[in-house]
């Protein structure tokens, strides 16, 4: 008997149509690799899975893929991978053991990011049990499989398995993207198939096990088009607290600039509080003032002068950076525009002394930004004819620098000079 007797790989190219046609109708709703669009589509979540209940979740999240590239590196390993197993083991066993790896795989996810809010997503799990159970016949399959598969394939497959966990392994701190446990519990999976499936099946192989492979995903999709939506309704909420805990946990200036995407989501949800609250922690844990102000920059740049938690991260740059004008600014432009009235005074202590610490040969724009500050603090606190002189100056300067503020500043000037106080 031939040891990897030839077989055709209709299972192979049924499996990867199926994951194009998959990925297309990702792209026809839009931004295909959005954690919405794959969370609507059954991306794995292990939050949903243990909150919520949706076990579906983990047969579904393996016919998803977060973009083209993604994809076409799966399809590839598929390709070469699956073909080997329909020509040893035959197209039904080949399919079964996708099916059947790409669950465990999913397990896998499930155990490493038990309850967590992380998007699962990719055939890998299932492919790496095909690499598993062709690895498993190289160790310990039929004597002729053995040499065979031995002579053909050498350690070219070990080393790319290698090579695929410890890129995860490198990863996974620094950029959390390979999804370690599927890829582990599906190599796992496919080990296990060869200590059963020691070589080619030497009976016609049964439809059932076919049927009930095929029936897992189908019934799965069912569900996933009948329940995916219900997780929209409470995405950003969900994403937003786990991403918030990560930040928590990293601290530091990656901690606040990964949370940026936690006060993203938190806002969207409606969140504002929880959103400021998490500002305000991971800003006391950054300690050089350059990282403060990209940090101060990004909430500014995600949500305006009113972004949550933007009033402690200008006090945290000023106390950071004493001699900074552009922090003092901040800080005063932000309790004038806060509700509390009182603070008026401080607020115009802090821009003059911004304006004391510029240098001469200052930019005329930024220092006009800073007198349309302290025209607006001076008018606050009663001080009407120095408001109009201050903001007329700081009209002239943020018009001759051509800055987008230039009508906001000539809004405040016109109000101040009725008597208006803005």
């Amino acid at each position: 008997m031939r040891a990897v007797p030839p077989r055709t790989q209709r299972w192979t190219g049924f499996i990867l149509a199926v994951l194009v046609a998959v990925h297309a109708a990702q792209l026809g709703l839009g931004d295909g690799d959005s954690v919405a669009i794959l969370t609507r589509l059954g991306a794995l979540r292990p939050d949903r899975v243990v909150d919520e209940g949706e076990v579906w979740r983990v047969a579904t999240g393996p016919w998803l893929h977060g973009g083209l590239l993604h994809l076409g590196l799966n399809g590839v390993a598929l390709v070469q991978l699956g073909g080997l197993v329909e020509r040893i083991h035959g197209p039904r066993r080949m399919w079964m053991a996708y099916v059947a790896c790409g669950l465990v795989g999913g397990l896998g996810t499930m155990t490493f990011f038990y309850g967590q809010a992380v998007t699962g997503v990719g055939a890998s799990g299932a492919i790496l049990g095909l690499a598993g159970l062709v690895l498993g016949n190289t160790w310990y399959g039929e004597r002729g499989l053995q040499q065979r598969l031995r002579r053909n394939l050498g350690e070219t497959l070990t080393m790319s398995v290698l090579v695929t966990f410890a890129l995860g392994a490198l990863t996974q701190a620094a950029w959390p993207v390979v999804d370690n446990g599927a890829h582990l519990f599906g190599f796992g999976a496919g080990l296990a198939l060869a200590t059963v499936w020691r070589g080619p099946s030497k009976r016609p192989q049964s439809l059932t096990g076919v049927w009930a492979a095929a029936a897992v995903p189908m019934i799965a999709a069912l569900m996933a088009a009948r329940d995916g939506g219900v997780a929209l309704t409470t995405l950003d909420r969900d994403l937003g607290a786990w991403q918030a805990e990560r930040a928590r946990e990293q601290g530091g200036w990656l901690g606040a600039m990964s949370g940026m995407a936690a006060v993203d989501r938190l806002v969207a949800a409606g969140q504002r509080a929880d959103a400021e609250v998490l500002v305000h922690e991971l800003a006391e844990k950054v300690e050089d003032p350059l990282e403060v102000s990209v940090l101060a920059s990004a909430l500014i740049a995600s949500h305006g002068d009113d972004a949550p938690g933007l009033l402690r991260v200008a006090e945290r740059w000023v106390a950071l950076s004493p001699d900074d004008a552009v922090a003092h600014n901040l800080l005063a432009w932000r309790l004038l525009m806060g509700p509390d009235r009182s603070q008026d005074p401080r607020a115009v202590a802090l821009v003059k002394r911004a304006l004391s610490l510029l240098p001469l040969d200052a930019d005329p724009g930024l220092r006009g930004t800073m007198l349309d500050t302290y025209g607006l603090g001076l008018a606050r606190t009663g001080r009407q004819a120095d408001a109009v002189a201050a903001l007329r100056e700081a009209l002239d300067l943020v018009r001759a620098a051509g800055l987008d503020e230039e009508a906001e500043v000539a809004e405040r000037y016109e109000a101040v000079l009725a008597g208006d106080i803005p």
